[in-house]
């Protein structure tokens, strides 16, 4: 499977340089993935290239490029477009130049990431990317989807693998855990996942069940099944518990993978997907291709991004696409 190995490495890359032929192709690819964006209603926003650095710092992992102005101001490079735009959006509404409804917008840019030259990403990325603000999850992430799958398939004429989880059940894991899980889940980490279970009180085989469950998780329906039969062999009633209300946060996902499938789409069921930016607030997806080490597609539900730019709380949602890996890949 795509998603089992995404993980291969590949030669390390840093700027880009588009030919002429490359540069016509993308003018070309760029026109095809506009057209299908403002089919759906989305219009086309350009965020800034610099801005201040608490646009960014507060979600990266890493550095993007810093810059200083003539009067010593600390700027960074774009590496962030969901904060660039959200923010954009809500100081618009604020002021009033757009209504308190839903707004659907689309960029294509590219973003900055200050990395090490051995590591295998580029460090300037073309980027596609959706955000769709005043729409509630259940209806923009089915749309989202939808449409990243016409760019996948009919843009760039790829096969892929749609990966979907929900970061809540991942944090009510972690919290549960007691300890940051994330490079376990990432790694699919069944051994070190064990180990934290046990500590916790389950039984041994009942641990190991659990973190394959949760880590190499088959198809939701066989999951429900699974999960029913450990819950079946616990007795101490907090552990009975803690797999009880699991089961019940993943009815939300297991209904928008149902939903998914209806359309026509397949996805694959991750209970722990997550993020390593921390303004995600629920569902997540990835998307796979052949030949690259990582997703050059993400995306998800952040509802609380623009109520820190904001004084109106309202429901956002969006994804990116890494359209300089697909090209060259």
């Amino acid at each position: 499977m795509m998603y089992k190995n995404y993980k291969k490495t590949r030669p390390p890359y840093g700027f880009n340089f588009f030919d002429p032929m490359m540069t016509e192709n993308f003018e070309k690819i760029v026109s095809k993935i506009q057209a299908i964006f403002k089919k759906e209603g989305y219009k086309g926003v350009i965020p800034s290239t610099i801005d201040f650095p608490e646009t960014f710092d507060e979600y990266e992992n890493y550095n993007t490029f810093q810059l200083r102005d003539s009067l010593g101001e600390d700027l960074y490079m774009r590496s962030d477009v969901t904060a660039q735009v959200i923010k954009g959006v809500t100081n618009l509404v604020d002021h009033d130049n757009l209504s308190r409804g839903e707004h659907k917008f689309y960029y294509i840019v590219p973003v900055f990431h200050d990395i090490r030259k051995s590591y295998p990403r580029y460090r300037e990325v073309y980027q596609a990317g959706a955000e769709s603000i005043g729409m509630s999850a259940e209806y923009a992430v089915p749309e989202l989807i939808a449409i990243a799958d016409n760019l996948l398939t009919q843009v760039f004429d790829l096969s892929y693998e749609m990966v979907v989880g929900d970061i809540r059940i991942f944090q009510y894991v972690q919290s549960f855990c007691e300890e940051n899980i994330s490079d376990i889940a990432e790694s699919k980490d069944v051994p070190s996942l064990t180990e934290i279970f046990l500590a916790r009180g389950f039984s041994h085989e009942i641990s190991q069940d659990l973190s394959r469950l949760l880590l190499i998780a088959p198809n939701y329906e066989e999951w429900l099944v699974q999960s029913d039969a450990l819950i079946a062999n616990i007795s101490d009633i907090l552990l009975k518990k803690f797999l009880q209300d699991l089961v019940l946060l993943l009815d939300p996902l297991i209904n928008m993978i149902q939903l998914l499938e209806k359309r026509g789409i397949p996805v694959r069921f991750d209970p722990l997907l997550f993020r390593k930016v921390d303004y995600y607030t629920g569902f997540v997806f990835e998307g796979y291709v052949e030949n690259l080490s990582y997703a050059p597609l993400r995306g998800g539900v952040y509802d609380g991004l623009v109520e820190k730019y904001s004084k109106e709380s309202l429901p956002a949602s969006g994804f990116s696409i890494d359209i300089s890996s697909l090209i060259i890949n």
